[in-house]
Parts: structure tokens; sequence; C-alpha cells
């Protein structure tokens, strides 16, 4: 006759292999570590052993290509509310690396108002001990809203300890020449400028001619020639993180008319000079922001007045050639560019024939 006691000891084991035995109570989205913005700064340390993977299901509403999240990767959550009495801020959270590991991360940030119904921002991925700088994902945090930060291994053997801090780093004072309507002052001739956009906001600026976007963070400066024909902008900077991309751009007083630009800049391109045909007497607004708003950094600004310039500086001759040189690496911008390039030289080439 069986024994019914050992019914409760199979029953139990089966829940736990269910289960790892050491997942954190954040192991799924619905029971996320809720931090709000009031409380900052918030510091834990944390281990993916044990976790579970968090997208398993293809079809599943929460999964995100666009976030870089494997099917096979476990992972866990934290909550960032900003309540309707916070005020919006500029956060940033940081991974840093646990003695002895190597583990290979993938640090995801979502915006939405449930784990059912939330999109990705953005993210990183990388290998700690890899990195230059401690890797951040940094973003502009709105009143009412909340964001979903997702941290796990790229795949189901990347596992291991890491360090999390999430910081308001609104109380850093943002310079006063992050908008067009107070540029600093540049002198030809004079030493580079250090340009620190980490503490920008988002400068608010849309120019599809030159590529600004409202979103990216960056700082203004003015430039006037006293008598030659334009005026050389240089980039320079070595400890600017392997997947920042800079820009930049050159646009008449008001910043309504775009003069010249250059982008998809990286810590390799670097230093970077345009040059641009200039009007004596008549400022000009230099930009130099990210591509994306998390695309932040600490380089060098030089300005020099030229006696003459390239028959291709200004009016974007030599942005449009830096565009091109662009989409020969990889990256979705230039297949993006490229394509778009494609479909519009087969739509002229189809009119052609028409007519």
């Amino acid at each position: 006759m069986p024994s019914y006691r050992m019914i409760p000891t199979f029953f139990l084991l089966g829940v736990a292999l269910l289960k790892p035995e050491f997942a954190a109570a954040n192991d799924a989205c619905t029971d996320s570590i809720s931090v709000n913005v009031g409380s900052l700064p918030f510091a834990t340390a944390a281990d993916l052993t044990g976790m579970t993977p968090d997208f398993a299901n293809p079809t599943d509403n929460l999964r995100n290509f666009t976030c870089g999240i494997s099917p096979e990767g476990v992972g866990i959550w934290y909550h960032i509310v900003v309540g309707s009495n916070d005020t919006s801020a500029l956060l940033e959270a940081t991974i840093s690396d646990a003695p002895g590991t190597d583990t290979k991360f993938n640090v995801a940030l979502f915006e939405g108002t449930s784990c059912d119904d939330m999109e990705c921002l953005l993210a990183r991925e990388y290998q700690l001990e890899n990195q230059r700088t401690e890797p951040r994902l940094t973003w502009f945090a709105q009143q009412g809203m909340s964001y979903y930060l997702h941290v796990a291994g790229i795949n189901a053997n990347e596992v291991g300890p890491f360090n999390l801090d999430i910081v308001d780093v609104t109380t850093a004072t943002p310079s006063d020449n992050d908008s067009c309507s107070a540029p600093e002052e540049l002198v030809l001739g004079a030493e580079a400028t250090t340009v620190n956009t980490l503490a920008a906001w988002p400068h608010g600026l849309e120019n599809d001619f030159c590529s600004l976007h409202a979103y990216s963070r960056g700082h203004f400066y003015q430039v006037t020639t006293a008598g030659g024909e334009g005026v050389q902008v240089t980039l320079e900077g070595e400890t600017l993180p392997d997947d920042v991309r800079l820009e930049i751009a050159v646009l008449e007083e008001g910043c309504d008319t775009c003069v010249a630009f250059s982008e998809f800049l990286t810590v390799d391109d670097l230093p970077h000079s345009i040059e641009f045909a200039a009007t004596p007497g008549t400022p000009y607004v230099i930009v130099v922001s990210g591509e994306r708003f998390s695309d932040v950094g600490i380089v060098q600004i030089k300005v020099d007045e030229l006696e003459s310039v390239s028959s291709t500086a200004g009016k974007l001759e030599g942005a449009f050639d830096r565009a091109i040189e662009a989409t020969t690496g990889s990256g979705a911008v230039g297949t993006t560019f490229a394509t778009a390039f494609g479909m519009t030289s087969m739509m002229v080439l189809f009119s052609a024939m028409l007519i």
C-alpha cells in the first residue's frame, strides 16, 4: 500500500525544480524592485546566478529586439518611478564590475505603465572588464512616468555578480550654453575649450538639414570672423566611450539655417575637423551634441580662422560626403541612409522611364 506521506515530499521537490533555489525576489518584471526618484541615490549588489529567462517566449508582448535581449538570457528587474509630486530628472544607472567577474551583460531600459505595456528606450551590451569607463544608461525621466530597468546576461551561460547604482544628476548644474539662445563665445585661434555634455539638458532644437534632434544633449558656441573667408572647427578627445556618437553642426544665428555638419563621430574619428565659408562680421552658432539622448561625453573644441576655404566647405557639401562615408561602415543608421538613397534613385529612374 503506497505511503501518502511521500506525496508532499515529491510535490515540494517538483516545485523546487520549477524555480531555481537562489532566484532573487525581482527575477520577474512583475516582482521588480521599486525605486522612487525622490529617494535616490539607490545602490545595490546583485547576482544573476539562479535567475530565469524573461523573454523565452518569442510571442511575449514584452519581447523587444531593439533592446537586444536574448531569449536565453537570465535577468532581474528594477522599477524606477517618477511620481506626480516629483520633478522630472536626469538619471544615470551604472553597472560596475564585481571582483573577479567577466560576465557579459545586457542592460535595457523600458518606459511604460506596466510590465505588459512598455517600450524599449535604450540598451547597452558590454563586457565590464573591457570597458574604458564604467558603462551607464542616462535618460530624462519625466514627471508621472515609470521606467523598467532590466539587467541580464547575453545568454544562459553569462551569469555573475554586479553592482548597480542609480543617481539623480539633475543637481549637477548644467552649463549656460546648452541652448541656442545662449551660446558661448569662442575666440578664433585660442586654446581648445572643454565640452562636457554629461551635464547638458535636451536642447529641443530640431533641424533635419543639420541632423539635429530635439532629444539630444549638447552645447552651443558662437564664432565671428574678422576678415577671413572661413572657419575650421576641430573636435578632439581620447576618453570618449566607444559606443558614443557625436555631431558637429554649424548654423546661422538663430539656429534656423544649417551651414554645415559632420555626424557619426566616434572616438576613433577624433580629432576631426570641418570647414565652412563665413561672411566677416557675421556670427555663426556651432553645436556639439550626441546623435541620441544617451550619447554624452567629454571632448575639446577649437576654432581657427581660414584665409581661404576648400571648394567643398559650407552649404553641406562636405557634410554630405561625410554621411556617404559613414554608410560604408556597419550600423543601422548607415544602412537606413543607404537604403533611402537607393530607393530614391530607383524612384527617379522609374519616373524618367515613364516620361
